[in-house]
């Protein structure tokens, strides 16, 4: 899921470079054998989230490739890989479950674009990993992957939200980066089916789009008798003096 907000850098541009958002785990609960996904960061306009294999080959979750960025509680995660940035007291019961977040954690997502620089913070206190010289192309914004059960909410600043923590010092609240009277909304980056409607679908199959090239028979090497010269004439006339008659008509 993704809010409808873009920050980035471009030369010349004057759009400010430090940004800052907030998430709140409203709830969570493990209904199969597997754990439930919840990761929180950014992502560029480049991620393909994909459920199988192909372009968007593990692109299942937020930081699943190298377009994207995310934190899970434990882990800051980038390319498919998990870097363990924990600090909280895990219990040994948490550490059997793997469990990252919990209900009302609240999560802090800084990006300054200036270094650039990416960290997390859990709860007011910054994890003690970041993300650093990543690649700037194209345009960034927040992003959630999150399993069924699960369920969170943005929090942008102003009247969009207000934050729970103190922002980090010279990050500006995110909502300040929405266009003249732009609306906020949270839309999902794929989805199968309607399922406000309880229909799903499989991945959709694009078909290969071939376009049609004229070949037009040549008649130049065709020699008629002479007696059909002159039949070949007068079809020319009937066939425009007809043509002719349906303009006029």
């Amino acid at each position: 899921m993704r809010p409808n907000i873009l920050v980035g850098v471009e030369d010349g541009e004057s759009m400010y470079k430090k940004w800052y958002f907030e998430v709140v785990i409203d709830h969570i609960e493990q209904v199969t054998h597997v754990q439930p996904h919840i990761r929180i960061g950014w992502a560029t306009t480049h991620f393909q989230p994909s459920p199988g294999h192909g372009d968007g080959f593990s692109s299942n979750g937020i930081g699943d490739n190298t377009y994207s960025y995310g934190f899970d509680g434990q882990n800051v995660w980038f390319a498919g890989r998990a870097y363990d940035v924990s600090n909280r007291v895990v219990t040994a019961a948490d550490n059997m479950q793997h469990i990252g977040f919990k209900k009302n954690d609240v999560i802090g997502c800084l990006l300054d674009l200036n270094i650039p620089e990416m960290w997390f913070s859990l709860n007011g206190l910054p994890v003690k990993g970041l993300l650093r010289e990543f690649n700037l192309t194209g345009m960034f914004f927040p992003a959630i992957s999150l399993s069924s059960r699960v369920s969170c909410r943005f929090i942008f600043g102003g009247e969009h939200g207000r934050f729970i923590h103190r922002p980090p010092e010279g990050a500006a609240p995110l909502f300040e980066a929405m266009l003249a009277k732009q609306k906020i909304s949270i839309e999902p980056c794929f989805s199968f089916g309607n399922i406000e409607r309880s229909r799903l679908d499989g991945p959709s199959h694009f078909q290969h789009h071939i376009g049609f090239t004229p070949q037009p028979v040549r008649t130049n090497h065709i020699v008629l008798p002479a007696h059909l010269e002159s039949v070949r004439d007068r079809l020319a006339e009937n066939i425009h003096e007809l043509w002719s008659m349906n303009k006029v008509a």
